[in-house]
């Protein structure tokens, strides 16, 4: 009996697999030619803590759109830009529970001192007609020969609800920001990161997720989206697309990377979170500037009551240098083949 059920389970992982690689044959690779136009950004050399570079875009107006993956720090940065005066900040606008009736959480004990995550929505009017479930799974990649007016709408819409100027916080546009440059060329765009270490941490959080862990057995703790999102960019990177068998971490740190050349290409500021908990008044202040934008250096001090960050090297709890640094090379690699042709 247990030779049968063995069998059974073999026979099934081997049908998995062939079903993977025969999807990996005829995933359409044409795209990949226009995601190819974003250069591959080099990994920040000191990703911990970087070195501010003084970057001085040229000064703008309008609204001003964050990008950042989940879990790095963009509910803090959003919780800073609504205690400055003059700003309407704009909580998770793809969020998907926009779209429906479940309550938002009181707190999230992650989210130190976060208020009202609906703050500013109230004047939108029917929040519901106007959202979309799907934009958090599908069309993750848009270009400037997509189109989606509904999406082109809804911004829009949050836009002008406000006198104050408007801030957008995104954690799900990362391979969208062509996109919205072509639509919103008015909006200032800045581009927040961490550590794809402890990325990877504050994602998994307490769940049984360890160095063995496959992709099979991630996906009943997959909480933000990782296995949905490599599946549809895999449209358009094709060694996105998730096999089994291997490590959850491969994906995340391929999509970190993917997601950090987008941003570094396309963001008016780029800043990791590290930096901005190790200096809050200076970072802001910066990343205003990009934005074409002052405030007095009493709010700038004002923001360092909101600083409470969590430790900053939980990683190697996790795994030893060794583990992630075999990963990460061999995803360097990987992305470095792929857009060889690209360069």
């Amino acid at each position: 009996m247990t030779g049968w059920l063995l069998d059974r389970l073999l026979g099934a992982w081997r049908f998995g697999e062939a079903v993977d690689s025969r999807i990996r044959e005829h995933v359409a690779h044409a795209r990949f030619s226009a995601a190819g136009d974003v250069p591959l950004a080099p990994v920040p050399p000191q990703w911990r803590v970087p070195a501010r570079s003084g970057h001085q875009p040229p000064a703008g107006s309008g609204a001003i759109f964050i990008t950042a993956r989940f879990r790095t720090g963009s509910t803090f940065l959003w919780q800073l830009f609504n205690a400055l005066p003059g700003f309407a900040a704009f909580y998770e606008p793809l969020n998907e529970r926009h779209g429906d009736d479940r309550p938002w959480r009181a707190s999230d004990p992650t989210h130190r001192g976060a208020g009202d995550y609906r703050a500013h929505y109230a004047r939108v009017g029917d929040l519901r007609a106007l959202h979309r479930m799907d934009w958090t799974y599908r069309n993750l990649y848009l270009d400037t020969g997509d189109r989606d007016a509904a999406l082109e709408a809804y911004i829009g819409a949050l836009c002008a609800v406000t006198e104050l100027r408007p801030v957008l916080q995104f954690n799900r546009v990362d391979f969208r920001l062509r996109w919205l440059r072509q639509h919103f060329p008015g909006a200032r765009l800045l581009h927040l990161y961490r550590s794809p270490r402890e990325q990877w941490l504050s994602m998994i959080g307490k769940t049984p997720v360890n160095a063995q862990t496959s992709v099979a057995e991630f996906a009943a703790h997959d909480h933000f989206y990782l296995l949905p999102w490599a599946r549809d960019l895999a449209r358009v990177y094709p060694f996105l697309l998730p096999s089994r068998h291997q490590s959850p971490y491969a994906l995340h740190y391929l999509i970190w990377r993917l997601s950090f050349a987008h941003g570094q290409h396309y963001a008016d500021y780029s800043f990791s979170f590290e930096q901005l908990v190790a200096d809050v008044a200076g970072v802001m202040q910066d990343a205003l500037a990009a934005c074409g934008q002052r405030v007095t250096p009493t709010a700038l001090a004002a923001l360092a009551a909101f600083n409470d960050p969590p430790a900053l090297e939980r990683w190697p709890g996790f795994a030893p240098d060794a583990w992630f640094a075999a990963i990460e090379a061999d995803c360097d690699r990987q992305l470095d083949a792929a857009f060889a042709p690209c360069r």
